[in-house]
């Protein structure tokens, strides 16, 4: 029964996450717009690089005449852009919600906040390497500035939101080596995953105790719950056909939560197992939310000369 109750459980967190997807591609109050592609983006455009490929999916800002982008230097009145180029390196397709926003008064336009829905399709591997990125370029705009009094610094805001869910996996051997890391083979993801594992005789048997840490890949992150509303994620262990017990936050939703000053996150299980030599698979199903934040600076000028 408990083995029924644990996959009834996962297809709830499976559930969860598809109404997520839904949620956070359209949300009211925004102004939505899709996009999906894949390739190197418009000739003649100075594309930026991302860190896809090491978290799963990620965005940058294009420059060009007409785009917005860091230290940038314009008139009032001049009509800009801001092209974002979102990156998906996994092998499924992802959807999301693409946010920006301006740190002025809207008495003087600008970038007032607006949002568009991405759905972009997955990367092309070959050899266990990308061959394609799967991208997209989400323009906003256009935008002006008008009746500054002053020049000024502004700062433009970029939020990229989404649901997701990976998996890490590793063999567990038992009872030797008591103590060690093991070898984690894992999604890409925006965090990484390490486990430090322990073996100790308990109730003639073996306790097998499991440290798990995970580790964001940027201070711009933030890794939340599928709905976007609480820091943290969904755990959901698999340890052959043994059963496993975590210190989780919420056990019965399996959600550990995060402590978002920290960059480290920690959770620790436990499984009693026979007394005798074997390895086990571990396999970590991870269900989550994810908020990427970026900003840059750009300066208006009351009189500039204007270059390209």
């Amino acid at each position: 029964m408990k083995k029924s109750g644990s996959k009834l459980k996962f297809k709830l967190f499976a559930i969860l996450l598809v109404l997520s997807l839904f949620l956070i591609s359209g949300q009211q109050g925004c102004p939505a717009g899709t996009g999906t592609g894949i390739g190197t983006g418009t000739s003649g455009q100075n594309q930026p690089s991302t860190d896809s490929q090491r978290t799963g999916l990620d965005f940058s800002f294009v420059q060009g005449i007409d785009y917005l982008y860091s230290g940038k230097k314009i008139a009032p009145e001049d009509v800009f852009f801001v092209n974002v180029r979102v990156e998906n390196s996994a092998q499924v397709q992802k959807g999301g919600l693409l946010c920006l926003r301006d740190n002025i008064e809207d008495v003087y336009n600008g970038v007032k906040t607006e949002c568009k829905n991405f759905l972009i399709a997955p990367a092309v591997y070959a050899g266990g390497k990308v061959v394609t990125t799967g991208s997209t370029n989400i323009v906003f705009g256009e935008y002006k500035y008008s009746n500054l009094p002053i020049s000024q610094d502004i700062t433009l805001f970029a939020t990229a939101s989404y649901a997701d869910q990976s998996s890490a996996s590793a063999s567990v051997a038992v009872p030797e080596p008591q103590t060690e890391r093991l070898q984690i083979t894992q999604d890409l993801a925006p965090f990484t995953t390490s486990i430090e594992k322990t073996v100790s005789l308990r109730e003639g048997g073996y306790k097998v105790n499991l440290a798990i840490e995970f580790a964001k890949s940027g201070s711009d992150t933030t890794i939340n719950t599928p709905d976007l509303k609480k820091p943290g994620l969904i755990l959901d262990p698999q340890f052959s056909q043994q059963q496993i017990e975590c210190a989780y936050t919420e056990p019965l939703i399996k959600y550990l939560a995060f402590d978002e000053k920290k960059s480290t996150n920690f959770i620790s299980c436990s499984v009693l197992l026979p007394k005798e030599q074997i390895s086990y698979p571990l396999v970590l199903k991870l269900i989550y939310g994810v908020k990427i934040d970026k900003k840059f600076n750009f300066r208006i000028e009351k009189e500039v000369t204007k270059t390209a």
